[in-house]
């Protein structure tokens, strides 16, 4: 019998103007839906532009202890 996996989602917000930049899926998986996109990824760091306003948000992995 298949065990059910809870996924978890939350909505990735612009921390200037509160517009949804992307959703992040059980803190592992960054799910972006736009036309014009610009990402910047480097290590566990990802930064987006906000199309709304313009700031650049970041979001970075917290190394396991």
């Amino acid at each position: 019998m298949n065990e059910l996996e809870t996924i978890e989602i939350k909505k990735w917000k612009c921390i200037g103007c509160n517009f949804t930049l992307a959703m992040v899926e059980n803190n592992k998986i960054i799910r972006v839906k736009r036309n014009d996109l610009y990402v910047e990824i480097e290590g566990g760091k990802v930064t987006i532009t906000c199309r709304g306003c313009g700031k650049k948000n970041t979001l970075e992995d917290n190394p396991r202890r």
